[in-house]
């Protein structure tokens, strides 16, 4: 992540909602500049299938399916941690948007 670049788009953009997603060892720095940290995630299992389902072929082969598994039980505790809510994206996407909307206040 390009922190200055980024810092930079959302002190220009303070006045608007801005939705980021995405994860980077670096990202801590700029959650000063974040209203709120929102992890969306989703049971493995259903990662799975929509891995297997997308156009995408990332995640499709076994070694790069074992890296999303490993990454998910390695990193996503430390993310939720230091977040302010957690989504479970195990439901319809509008009720997905409409918690995401209750949380922040839309």
């Amino acid at each position: 992540l390009d922190t200055k670049r980024m810092i930079t788009y959302l002190e220009q953009n303070n006045h608007r909602n801005v939705f980021l997603a995405g994860t980077t060892s670096n990202q801590k720095e700029i959650y000063s500049y974040l209203d709120y940290v929102i992890v969306l995630t989703a049971p493995i299992k259903i990662m799975k299938d929509r891995i297997q389902t997308r156009d995408n072929s990332f995640g499709k082969s076994e070694a790069e399916w074992n890296k999303i598994k490993s990454d998910k039980e390695l990193f996503e505790p430390l993310i939720v941690q230091s977040s302010d809510f957690t989504i479970s994206t195990d439901k319809a996407i509008s009720e997905v948007l409409s918690e995401l909307y209750h949380l922040i206040g839309f």
